[in-house]
């Protein structure tokens, strides 16, 4: 029996800046996170990338060995709402799930789906009372870039604290670096839109 899709509505707050190796080392030392551990996320659109042009993502993470479907469209500017569940493989032939399916023509996606990016990350994770900071290696057609992530899970002056991480490593925070998927795409020769979801 399928388990059934969830659906997250949830006010996307989060900081992210991208760091040199220099910096990255200062700041695991600093924060001394979890054990790192891997995943994979693969990246799907249409070939007109429908998902892409309305601010949206199409993903499937692999990690232990497990799958996990998610979509992300844009609600408004600050709103994203999020649907995920478990799929027993990695490639489009996942959504032809018919609860993934009718999910997708609901949302306007209508043609088929293909892998657009494929970016691996180690991802280090340090927890505090108000938020999930997260420490990545991420590595895609042949790059690796290195990230931190502040992501809010409760309402409190993140930037601030954000910002007194970030001055370990004399960065001053003005914006965010573009998403994953987009700097995958723009390696991958497809360049997309920054304000692209994960």
């Amino acid at each position: 029996e399928e388990e059934a899709l969830i659906v997250k509505e949830h006010i996307e707050k989060e900081y992210k800046v991208l760091l040199n190796r220099e910096q990255f080392d200062v700041l695991i030392e600093l924060l001394q996170p979890e054990p790192a551990f891997c995943q994979t996320n693969r990246y799907f659109d249409t070939a007109e990338r429908y998902l892409q042009k309305h601010g949206g993502a199409l993903r499937i993470r692999e990690k232990n060995g497990q799958f996990l479907f998610t979509l992300k469209v844009r609600k408004n500017a600050d709103t994203l709402l999020e649907y995920e569940g478990p799929v027993d493989r990695c490639d489009a032939s996942a959504f032809e799930q018919a609860d993934i399916q009718e999910l997708l023509h609901a949302h306007g996606v209508c043609q088929p789906l293909q892998q657009i990016a494929e970016l691996r990350t180690w991802r280090a994770i340090h927890i505090t009372d108000h938020a999930e900071i997260c420490l990545d290696i991420n590595q895609y057609q042949g790059h690796t870039d290195y990230e931190i992530e502040y992501e809010y899970t409760q309402p409190h002056d993140g930037r601030t604290c954000f910002q007194s991480i970030l001055d370990h490593v004399h960065i001053t925070y003005e914006t965010n670096c573009a998403s994953k998927i987009a700097r995958a795409m723009a390696v991958s020769g497809g360049a997309a839109d920054d304000r692209s979801a994960e």
